[in-house]
C-alpha cells in the first residue's frame, strides 16, 4: 500500500513542492471568487451584461498589454522576484474589487489587477522549470495544475456557501480573503532561496535576447494562435459565458453555481496525475485535440440541460458538464506549456512564458466580450452552439500542429511520469 502514491505522484524537487503548495494555497482565494465575478459585477453591483463583460475584458487587455514587459522583468530581474511583484499588485487588486460601486471604479480596479496578474504565469512558468529537470516539465506543469484546482476547489466550496446577491457584504469578505491568499503566498516565496535567478550572462557572439527572436520560431507562433482559440472557447467561458448562461437562462443558484465548480476541481485534482501517466509516450499534439473534444461535449451537456425545461435537470447539467470540461481540462497542462518551454532557450524563457500567457490573455479579452453580447441579446443557446462547433475546429488545429512540431517537443517522455525513474523527492519527504 505504501508504494502506490508512488506510483501516481512525481517526485520533484523539494523547493518544487514548497512553491506548489504555497501555490495552491493562494489559489484557494482565487477559487473564492472566480465563479462569482461576472455574478458578483451584474447582479451585486448592479451593471450590465455587456459592461460586465468588458471589466473582466479588461483584465485581459492589461495583460496583453504589459506581456511583454512581464517577459522582460522575468528575465532580467529573474522569476522569484517577478513573481513577487505580481503577488503583491494581485493582493492590492483584488482587496479593490470588494469595494467597487461605480463604473469607473471597476474598470481601474480591473487595470490594477490585470497589471498584477500579467507576471504571474511566465514568472511561476520559469520558476517551477528553473528546479526541475527537463524531462520532469510534464510532471511539474500536472502537479502544478492539480495543486492550483485542489485550492480553487475548496475555494469554490466555501465561496459558493458564503456568497449571496442580497447581501453584498458577504461578497466584499471573499475578495478580501482573496486578497490574504496573495500575502501568504509571498511569504512562503521569501523563504525559499537560490530559486528562480536572472540566467547567465550569453556569451560573447551569441544571438541577443530579445522578442525579434522569439517571434521567428514560427512553430511557437503557431502555438500562440492555438492557445488563444482554446482560451477563446474554454477557459473564458468558464468566467463569463457558462455562469451567466445557467444562472439566467437555466435558474441555477449561485451555491449550486459553487458546487458545479467544485466539481470541476474535484475532477481536475482526482484524474490530473493519472492522465499524466497515461500519457506517457503519447503525442502531446493528440492530447490538445482530445481535450478539444471533451470540451466540446461538455457545452453539448449544458446547452440540452439549460433547454429541458426542468431545474434538476438544469443543476445536473450545469455540474457534470463542469466536471466533462474539468476531464479535458487534465489534458491541458502536460502539453501546451511543457511544449512551450521546450522551445524556449534558457535567455529567452521569461520572454516565451510571457507571450504563452498573452496568448491566454488574448482569449480573455474575446472571450468575455463575446459572451457579454451574446447572453445580453438572449442569443444563448446560439452562442453555445458556436462554442462546440469551435471546439471540433479547435481538435483539427492541434492535428495539424504535429507536422510542425519537432518530435522532442511532441511527446510526453517516461521521465515525466511517477513510477518510471527519474525520482527525486516525494511530498512524503517534506
Amino acid at each position: 500500500m505504501s508504494r502506490k502514491p508512488r506510483n501516481i505522484i512525481p517526485a520533484l524537487p523539494r523547493r518544487a513542492w514548497v512553491i506548489l503548495l504555497g501555490d495552491g494555497f493562494s489559489a484557494i482565494g482565487g477559487g473564492l471568487v472566480l465563479p462569482f465575478l461576472m455574478v458578483y459585477l451584474h447582479r451585486v453591483r448592479g451593471f450590465s451584461l455587456p459592461i460586465a463583460g468588458l471589466m473582466l475584458s479588461t483584465l485581459a487587455v492589461v495583460g496583453l498589454a504589459g506581456g511583454p514587459i512581464a517577459g522582460w522583468v522575468v528575465d532580467k530581474l529573474g522569476s522569484r522576484r517577478a513573481l513577487i511583484i505580481s503577488l503583491s499588485i494581485s493582493a492590492l487588486g483584488s482587496l479593490g474589487l470588494a469595494f467597487v460601486t461605480e463604473v469607473w471604479q471597476g474598470f481601474a480596479v480591473a487595470i490594477v489587477f490585470g497589471f498584477g496578474q500579467m507576471f504571474l504565469w511566465p514568472a511561476i512558468h520559469s520558476l517551477l522549470v528553473s528546479i526541475v529537470s527537463e524531462n520532469q516539465r510534464s510532471a511539474v506543469f500536472s502537479v502544478h495544475y492539480a495543486t492550483l484546482n485542489a485550492g480553487i476547489g475548496i475555494g469554490g466550496i466555501v465561496g459558493g456557501l458564503l456568497a449571496d446577491v442580497s447581501r453584498p457584504g458577504t461578497f466584499e469578505l471573499l475578495y478580501i480573503l482573496d486578497s490574504a491568499t496573495f500575502l501568504v503566498f509571498i511569504a512562503i516565496l521569501l523563504r525559499v532561496k537560490d530559486v528562480g535567478l536572472k540566467p547567465p550572462v550569453p556569451e560573447v557572439g551569441a544571438p541577443k535576447a530579445g522578442y525579434a527572436r522569439v517571434f521567428k520560431d514560427k512553430v511557437f507562433v503557431r502555438m500562440l494562435v492555438l492557445g488563444s482559440f482554446l482560451v477563446v472557447i474554454g477557459y473564458s467561458q468558464l468566467e463569463s459565458g457558462f455562469p451567466a448562461f445557467v444562472t439566467r437562462e437555466g435558474g441555477v443558484s449561485t451555491r449550486v453555481l459553487g458546487f458545479a465548480f467544485a466539481a470541476n476541481t474535484a475532477v481536475i485534482v482526482l484524474s490530473q496525475l493519472v492522465v499524466l501517466k497515461k500519457l506517457a509516450g503519447k503525442r502531446r499534439t493528440r492530447a490538445i485535440a482530445t481535450m478539444a473534444l471533451l470540451w466540446a461535449t461538455a457545452w453539448l451537456i449544458v446547452l440540452l440541460s439549460n433547454n429541458a425545461g426542468i431545474h434538476w435537470i438544469a443543476v445536473a447539467g450545469a455540474i457534470i458538464g463542469m466536471a466533462t470540461f474539468a476531464l479535458g481540462e487534465t489534458f491541458m497542462s502536460p502539453t501546451l506549456p511543457a511544449i512551450v518551454n521546450d522551445l524556449a532557450p534558457d535567455d529567452l524563457r521569461g520572454r516565451y512564458n510571457a507571450l504563452y500567457s498573452t496568448s491566454w490573455a488574448v482569449g480573455h479579452i474575446v472571450g468575455p466580450a463575446i459572451a457579454g453580447v451574446a447572453l445580453g441579446a438572449e442569443l444563448g443557446n446560439w452562442f453555445f452552439s458556436a462554442l462546440i462547433a469551435a471546439c471540433l475546429v479547435a481538435a483539427y488545429l492541434a492535428i495539424s500542429l504535429e507536422r510542425h512540431l519537432p518530435a522532442s517537443a511532441n511527446r510526453v517522455t517516461a521521465s515525466d511520469v511517477p513510477g518510471t525513474g527519474a525520482e527525486e523527492l516525494s511530498p512524503e519527504t517534506l
